[in-house]
Protein backbone atom coordinates (compact mmCIF):
# COMPACT_ATOMS: atom_id res chain seq x y z
CA UNK A 1 0.00 0.00 0.00
CA UNK A 2 1.22 3.46 -0.81
CA UNK A 3 1.13 6.36 1.62
CA UNK A 4 -1.80 7.78 -0.33
CA UNK A 5 -3.84 4.62 0.26
CA UNK A 6 -3.06 4.73 3.97
CA UNK A 7 -4.49 8.23 4.13
CA UNK A 8 -7.75 7.00 2.61
CA UNK A 9 -7.82 4.11 5.08
CA UNK A 10 -7.36 6.54 7.96
CA UNK A 11 -10.15 8.78 6.66
CA UNK A 12 -12.55 5.83 6.29
CA UNK A 13 -11.72 4.59 9.81
CA UNK A 14 -12.31 8.06 11.25
CA UNK A 15 -15.64 8.37 9.44
CA UNK A 16 -16.75 4.95 10.68
CA UNK A 17 -15.72 5.77 14.25
CA UNK A 18 -17.68 9.01 14.12
CA UNK A 19 -20.79 7.38 12.71
CA UNK A 20 -20.71 4.55 15.24
CA UNK A 21 -20.91 7.04 18.11
CA UNK A 22 -23.61 9.03 16.33
CA UNK A 23 -25.62 5.86 15.85
CA UNK A 24 -25.26 4.92 19.52
CA UNK A 25 -26.24 8.47 20.50
CA UNK A 26 -29.34 8.41 18.32
CA UNK A 27 -30.40 5.05 19.75
CA UNK A 28 -30.07 6.20 23.35
CA UNK A 29 -31.33 9.77 22.78
CA UNK A 30 -34.95 8.73 23.16
CA UNK A 31 -34.23 7.22 26.57
CA UNK A 32 -32.45 10.27 28.04
CA UNK A 33 -34.40 12.52 30.36
CA UNK A 34 -33.18 16.02 29.50
CA UNK A 35 -34.67 17.43 32.68
CA UNK A 36 -32.66 15.16 34.99
CA UNK A 37 -30.00 16.51 37.32
CA UNK A 38 -27.29 14.46 35.62
CA UNK A 39 -28.14 15.84 32.18
CA UNK A 40 -28.18 19.41 33.52
CA UNK A 41 -24.79 18.83 35.14
CA UNK A 42 -23.34 17.52 31.85
CA UNK A 43 -24.76 20.57 30.06
CA UNK A 44 -23.18 22.94 32.60
CA UNK A 45 -19.81 21.18 32.37
CA UNK A 46 -19.86 21.34 28.57
CA UNK A 47 -20.68 25.08 28.63
CA UNK A 48 -17.90 25.64 31.17
CA UNK A 49 -15.40 23.78 28.97
CA UNK A 50 -16.33 25.86 25.93
CA UNK A 51 -16.07 29.08 27.97
CA UNK A 52 -12.67 28.05 29.34
CA UNK A 53 -11.40 27.24 25.86
CA UNK A 54 -12.54 30.59 24.52
CA UNK A 55 -10.96 32.39 27.48
CA UNK A 56 -7.70 30.51 26.89
CA UNK A 57 -7.72 31.53 23.23
CA UNK A 58 -8.16 35.17 24.21
CA UNK A 59 -5.60 35.26 27.02
CA UNK A 60 -2.97 32.77 25.74
CA UNK A 61 -3.40 32.63 21.97
CA UNK A 62 -1.23 30.61 19.66
CA UNK A 63 0.00 31.10 16.13
CA UNK A 64 -0.69 34.36 14.34
CA UNK A 65 -3.17 35.47 16.99
CA UNK A 66 -0.33 35.61 19.52
CA UNK A 67 1.18 38.48 17.55
CA UNK A 68 -1.88 40.66 18.05
CA UNK A 69 -2.54 42.97 20.96
CA UNK A 70 -4.52 41.68 23.92
CA UNK A 71 -6.31 45.02 24.01
CA UNK A 72 -7.43 44.53 20.40
CA UNK A 73 -8.71 41.03 21.19
CA UNK A 74 -10.72 42.16 24.20
CA UNK A 75 -12.04 45.33 22.56
CA UNK A 76 -13.31 43.27 19.63
CA UNK A 77 -14.91 40.85 22.08
CA UNK A 78 -16.61 43.77 23.83
CA UNK A 79 -17.83 45.17 20.51
CA UNK A 80 -19.29 41.79 19.61
CA UNK A 81 -21.00 41.41 23.00
CA UNK A 82 -22.45 44.91 22.89
CA UNK A 83 -23.63 44.39 19.33
CA UNK A 84 -25.19 41.03 20.26
CA UNK A 85 -27.28 42.51 23.04
CA UNK A 86 -28.17 45.71 21.21
CA UNK A 87 -29.47 44.25 17.93
CA UNK A 88 -31.78 41.57 19.26
CA UNK A 89 -29.35 38.74 19.99
CA UNK A 90 -28.30 38.07 16.42
CA UNK A 91 -25.21 35.90 16.64
CA UNK A 92 -24.26 36.31 12.99
CA UNK A 93 -24.35 40.11 13.19
CA UNK A 94 -22.42 40.11 16.47
CA UNK A 95 -19.69 37.91 14.99
CA UNK A 96 -19.48 40.18 11.94
CA UNK A 97 -19.20 43.28 14.15
CA UNK A 98 -16.56 41.66 16.34
CA UNK A 99 -14.57 40.51 13.33
CA UNK A 100 -14.80 43.96 11.77
CA UNK A 101 -13.60 45.58 14.97
CA UNK A 102 -10.71 43.14 15.26
CA UNK A 103 -9.62 43.68 11.67
CA UNK A 104 -9.85 47.45 12.11
CA UNK A 105 -7.91 47.42 15.38
CA UNK A 106 -5.12 45.22 14.06
CA UNK A 107 -4.67 46.46 10.48
CA UNK A 108 -5.54 50.14 10.31
CA UNK A 109 -2.37 52.13 10.98
CA UNK A 110 -4.00 54.92 12.98
CA UNK A 111 -5.66 52.38 15.31
CA UNK A 112 -3.01 49.67 15.53
CA UNK A 113 -0.33 51.98 16.96
CA UNK A 114 -2.69 52.95 19.81
CA UNK A 115 -2.61 49.39 21.20
CA UNK A 116 -0.09 49.49 24.09
CA UNK A 117 0.60 45.74 24.15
Amino acid sequence: MTAYNYLWLIVVCCVLATFVWRLVGSIFAKKINTGSALFQWVTCVSYAMVAALIARIFVFPGGELADTSMVARFLSLAVGALFYFSVGRSLLLAIAASLGAFVALTTLPFLSHLMPF
